[in-house]
């Protein structure tokens, strides 16, 4: 007799899934990459990949940083040349996800020994995050200690592939991370 998983089914074990994410799920920042902007004070050179070389008089920044007038021919003195700048800052995402410290998946024994890794950490997050964990330039996940508050945070980076998980939809995945010595 073949076991029928209806669409109710799924709902429940979704339901059940995101309730346990989002009310036990530890806190998880995830620093993203700086993306590059065209510069606002010249003309983009799409074809050399870079300025001009000539003011762009409809800047609509004030007088400034972002707005400094050149001469035709001059290197622009906002991107020095480049066509493009960078963003100050780098933007964080927040996130919950569950964190198992020292998963059973990484337990062993060396010499009659059991080992347990303390350092290796696997976490549960809904797959909409997916693209933002394999392109971030830092991952911070909330330490193993139970605390009230605001978490004391490790930085991490990912150990493993990312996995989608779920039932018959791949609505979450599991990561292996690992904790990165500065």
């Amino acid at each position: 007799m073949a076991f029928i998983i209806t669409e109710q089914l799924i709902r429940t074990y979704q339901e059940g899934i995101d309730a346990i994410i989002n009310q036990l799920g530890k806190k998880t920042v995830l620093v993203m990459p700086q993306d590059d902007t065209v510069c606002p004070n010249c003309y983009y050179d799409g074809r050399n990949q870079r300025s001009n070389g000539r003011y762009k008089s409809n800047n609509p920044n004030p007088p400034g940083a972002l707005n400094k007038p050149f001469s035709l021919g001059q290197v622009c003195p906002v991107c020095q040349g480049r066509g493009k700048i960078s963003l100050n800052g780098k933007e964080t995402i927040e996130l919950v996800a569950t964190v198992k410290w020292g998963p059973k998946d990484f337990v062993y024994t060396n010499r009659g020994q059991t080992i347990i890794p303390t350092d290796i950490c696997k976490i549960k997050t809904f797959a909409t995050y997916a693209e933002d964990f394999k392109n971030a330039v830092e991952i911070h996940v909330a330490a193993e200690e139970p605390v009230e508050g605001e978490p004391e945070l490790t930085k991490c980076a990912l150990y493993k592939n990312i996995v989608p998980r779920g039932l018959k939809y791949s609505r979450y995945f599991e990561a292996y991370l690992k904790k990165v010595n500065d």
